[in-house]
């Protein structure tokens, strides 16, 4: 298969998901932190495909991943009472 590059926001996480990746067939390289030197090698020699996972946000609970999907007006604020509803969207939307 391809060669891909994963990022996600934290490292642990990363490496399970390409690891599914990798049983799949695809030669994965797993970045949690990108550095400018990073970038510049992917510019000069591109993977086939970059997958950036949005499965979680960093700093939030899971339950905000079910904010589109209806979820109640409670599940839409982080440990610290923030709403994370965006602007103008009534709950349960």
């Amino acid at each position: 298969m391809g060669r891909v590059v994963l990022f996600h926001w934290n490292a642990a996480e990363a490496e399970e998901r390409a690891d599914r990746l990798r049983r799949a067939g695809h030669e994965v390289s797993a970045m949690a932190r990108v550095e400018p030197q990073v970038l510049r090698a992917l510019r000069d020699d591109p993977p086939d495909a970059f997958v950036i996972d949005l499965a979680r946000l960093p700093r939030r609970p899971r339950r905000d991943g079910h904010l589109f999907g209806g979820s109640a007006p409670e599940e839409t604020r982080d440990p610290g009472g923030v709403d994370r509803r965006p602007p103008g969207r009534p709950a349960g939307l």
